[in-house]
């Protein structure tokens, strides 16, 4: 005991944040602390609304940045659940949906309840025969509750250890589930312990050193112990000094300060109090814990929202008495986050959350689609052809206008990350496409903006639930300020949706050659030639500004103007495919099913500069690495191969005839 005494602070944290640490990994329940547990409660009424929104807008920090809860419980939630929104047993029968606020705060305030909720999802059963546990009843790809799952966490964190030793491209697919299964237990994990603190207390009659620094108090909250962390740190070293380090009271001291050790490696899920003046990153419970265990002072303004915890934990029960502490909490969190100026924009950021303006876009599309391709089937001039075309205005507005929400709410252009362009590329396609059909109105262009809007958001919308991860990151400095690379961005952005759309018309040429569409109107298959050859010089100019301006921008990030990185040979190569095709048609070596023809192969060279090029793991731009996404380019590659054979079918019988 005396060895341990210099630098108690210090020395306990280590090694109790390794203790705590391989615990949690082992999925054994955290040892048991000095002091008593609140009893168990059950969440008896749904959550009220007003609840749900002081919730949802509460700032916490995460990857950076500073976010609203709502933000971070969806996308914790969609991780782990596969989805946004979970039906759950209520209390008074039948069945609660619970969306990603709710189903937080129960995971906080009801965890014995939120651990029988089934949310946690199994990608493959046979995952479940690696870790010994029944699944007899159960779907292939099913949820379970982690109260189900915990007989067999052990197993699963030493699969977890074994399975990391390999190489990723020798694991098996249900090696890999295995791995995103352990990595969802610990998420859950930290959510259902977080507020361990707020429901333990430190009774006086176990811990009578505790008596002269609380007189009166029958038990001491977690939050009075860490305030007192430095007076009970000094209170330690005298003993031992006196040679009492084998006492009572020392004894007592060692236990607290073990458990406040523990705690500074287990209360880490939610880093919502803002720091004092002039730090940046802001503090979870175990932050503040850490402080406290090494005898800092000033804790009092960081221990106030730990205190008010407390109070909500105890008030769980009396939902009344819950809502106005909860609103007080609130209220003092966004006060101080203002003070720092960095609550701006979070209650823009739960509008576009809820709004789901892409979601109800995307189905507009659809719709859209739909309402087009029975048009065909009327005249020209039809009012399904005008409600078509005024249709597809709705969805176009809405995807611009969540693109414009992320932009305010970021404070930078559209097309920084790789979702990001998905986004501006399908909706501006989308919206040229109609520009189109309003001044040529052949119904060709419509059905282009229809289906490249859908096909885009749903790939965006796949994309974003393969990752589960907040889309709205935080840039380095060099991303976020650049003007050359905001340029090169968007202007490269402009020349994939041109190419994409060149594209899309395309392939409406090619299936009116192989089913025989439009005999008695030939002419409209020239007037689609000829919107994908404007299509094309469109996108050479685009792509052409967009490679430079990403070589000026990268002679003043990188010290060089070009370095044949992957992603700059992509866009070389679609300088050069729109050149070609142009060249080509100019010169009469290829005519107008040729050029359609060779705008499907734009499109596939724009997938490889666009998607493809980040998937190699080489070079400078491999930001976008994704299993899920490699799939996704070589069955697009495979699709567009046997669509231009088909082309070449189409190519034959027009030669022949």
């Amino acid at each position: 005991m005396n060895g341990r005494a210099r630098g108690l602070g210090a020395c306990l944290l280590v090694v109790s944040l390794a203790v705590s640490a391989r615990a949690q990994a082992a999925g054994d329940q955290p040892e048991a602390p000095p002091g008593a547990a609140a009893p168990a409660v059950t969440r008896t009424a749904a959550w009220p609304a007003e609840i749900v929104d002081l919730a949802a807008a509460l700032a916490v920090q995460e990857g950076g940045r500073v976010k609203p809860l709502h933000t971070l419980a969806s996308y914790r939630l969609l991780a782990i659940n596969g989805k946004r929104s979970l039906t759950v047993p209520a209390a008074g029968g039948g069945t609660e949906r619970l969306g990603p606020v709710e189903w937080l705060l129960d995971c906080l305030f009801f965890p014995e309840q939120a651990a029988g909720y089934p949310f946690i999802q199994i990608e493959d059963v046979e995952v479940l025969d690696h870790l010994g546990l029944a699944h007899a009843g159960k779907k292939k790809r099913d949820r379970y509750s982690y109260a189900e799952l915990q007989p067999g966490f052990s197993a699963l964190m030493e699969k977890l250890d074994q399975y990391l030793r390999l190489e990723e491209q020798r694991r098996t697919p249900v090696q890999n589930h295995v791995i995103r299964l352990a990595q969802n237990v610990l998420q859950t994990s930290a959510l259902l312990g977080f507020l361990e603190f707020a429901a333990l207390r430190f009774p006086r009659a176990d811990f009578a050193v505790l008596s002269a620094r609380f007189p009166g108090a029958e038990s001491v909250a977690v939050s009075r112990v860490l305030g007192a962390c430095a007076d009970l740190l000094a209170d330690y070293h005298g003993l031992v000094e006196s040679g009492a380090a084998e006492s009572t009271e020392a004894r007592q001291l060692d236990g607290i300060f073990a458990f406040v050790n523990r705690g500074a490696s287990r209360w880490r899920a939610l880093a919502f109090v803002p720091p004092p003046a002039g730090e940046e990153v802001w503090l979870s419970p175990a932050d503040v814990a850490a402080r406290a265990a090494a005898g800092g002072a000033e804790l009092g303004p960081l221990l106030a929202p730990l205190a008010r915890l407390e109070r909500l934990y105890d008030l769980r029960a009396d939902q009344a008495a819950f809502a106005v502490e909860f609103e007080a909490l609130a209220r003092d969190l966004r006060a101080r986050a203002e003070a720092r100026g960095e609550y701006s924009g979070i209650e823009l950021e739960v509008f576009y959350n809820r709004a789901d303006l892409f979601f109800y876009a995307q189905w507009l599309f659809v719709l859209g689609f739909l309402i087009t391709m029975v048009s065909w089937l009327w005249p020209r001039g039809g009012a399904l052809y005008q409600a078509a075309r005024w249709w597809l205005v709705v969805p176009v507005v809405l995807a611009a206008s969540g693109i414009a929400l992320r932009c305010v709410r970021l404070g930078r252009p559209p097309v920084t990350t790789l979702y990001e362009t998905i986004l501006f590329v399908a909706t501006t396609v989308a919206a040229v496409a109609l520009v189109v059909e309003f001044l040529n109105r052949r119904r060709v262009a419509l059905l282009a903006s229809a289906a490249t809007g859908a096909l885009g958001l749903f790939l965006a919308g796949w994309f974003l639930e393969e990752r589960a991860q907040d889309s709205m990151v935080t840039l380095q400095a060099v991303l976020d300020t650049n003007f050359w690379l905001s340029v090169h961005v968007t202007t490269i952005s402009f020349g994939y949706t041109a190419g994409l759309l060149a594209a899309a018309l395309a392939h409406v040429y090619l299936g009116g050659k192989l089913f025989g569409l439009w005999r008695d109107a030939p002419a409209r298959y020239g007037a689609i030639a000829r919107m994908v050859y404007g299509s094309v010089a469109f996108g050479l100019v685009f792509s052409l500004i967009g490679t430079i301006t990403g070589g000026i921008w990268a002679n003043e990030s990188w010290g060089r103007f070009w370095g044949w990185d992957p992603k700059e040979n992509g866009a070389l190569l679609l300088v050069l495919a729109n050149l070609i095709i142009l060249h080509a048609r100019a010169g009469k070596h290829i005519g107008d099913l040729g050029t359609c023809l060779a705008a499907i192969g734009l499109g596939m060279i724009v997938v490889f500069s666009w998607f493809h090029t980040n998937l190699l793991n080489v070079g400078l731009h491999t930001y976008g690495h994704d299993r899920a996404l490699h799939l996704f380019v070589w069955r697009f590659y495979w699709v567009e191969g046997i669509v231009l054979g088909l082309g070449c079918v189409a190519w034959l019988r027009e030669k022949r005839v």
